[in-house]
């Protein structure tokens, strides 16, 4: 059965959107001079803030499969890097974000080992074409105080989109563990997530 057949049965894929990954970076305080981690960060095309946040350095990038996807890094200097995924127009699925994941760690790989990054907050979703709101253009639950619930219609994609955003703190390996029982039948046979990465 084919993601399109999902959608005309109106029981659409889970995917995910908005992921934010953090890590530390080998250093963990970044030195902001000329001799330490700043030459090397714009040499690699980062920019440093300005302002109030002028300790940290920002880089975008662009993973191509399907469309573009940005990902923003962001390295501050208590060593900390956080990469976030915006695919908020384009949610991906469990394949598209381990793929993701190998863009990532080959484009940041001199701020150190990329076997300490944790999934600091995802969200799911499930975006539905004919779902009637009766007049009511969006609702919200906030279960917890970092995770909530909402069902909006999302004219941009002319779907009514399902979803809810959780805050959480594991090792990416985990929760490609945990994506995998989410989005493959069971029984698939697929039994090494990471191919030897991200241990």
């Amino acid at each position: 059965m084919d993601s399109e057949t999902l959608y005309n049965l109106e029981h659409p894929p889970t995917l995910l959107h908005g992921i934010m990954i953090s890590m530390k970076s080998m250093s963990q305080k970044l030195q902001n001079d000329i001799h330490g981690i700043s030459a090397i960060l714009c040499n690699y095309g980062f920019v440093q803030t300005k302002g109030r946040n002028q300790q940290r350095w920002v880089k975008s990038l662009y993973y191509e499969d399907d469309v573009d996807r940005l990902v923003t890094v962001t390295v501050h200097k208590n060593g900390r890097v956080d990469m976030y995924v915006n695919c908020s127009s384009h949610p991906v699925n469990y394949f598209e974000f381990r793929d993701i994941l190998k863009f990532i760690e080959g484009s940041i790989m001199f701020l150190g080992p990329f076997g300490s990054q944790r999934v600091v907050e995802f969200g799911e979703a499930k975006d539905f074409r004919n779902v009637r709101m009766s007049g009511c253009n969006e609702l919200s639950l906030r279960v917890f105080m970092n995770h909530w619930f909402r069902i909006y219609n999302k004219e941009r994609l002319g779907v009514t989109r399902m979803e809810q955003h959780i805050k959480c703190d594991v090792p990416v390996s985990v929760l490609l563990d945990l994506f995998e029982r989410m989005f493959l039948p069971v029984g698939n046979g697929f039994n090494n997530n990471t191919e030897g990465m991200f241990q």
